[in-house]
């Protein structure tokens, strides 16, 4: 909230990079939710595969 009070409008696009799990669902809606007001379009970047995170995504990638 802090965010979007300090920003006022943004107008721009949020790209939203959580868990591919339920917490990370429901925290990117909460995310989406409160940024909404400031920006055009919020993104939900989620992990893709069998990944949980992106930490895994990018240790499978350094890994080969």
């Amino acid at each position: 909230r802090h965010l979007v009070e300090a920003l006022g409008s943004v107008n721009g696009t949020l790209a939203i990079a959580t868990d591919a799990d339920r917490p990370g669902d429901r925290h990117a809606a909460r995310i989406k939710e409160t940024i909404a007001p400031i920006v055009i379009t919020v993104e939900r970047l989620r992990p893709s595969g069998d990944a949980k995170d992106w930490n895994e995504v990018l240790m499978k990638s350094r890994s080969g």
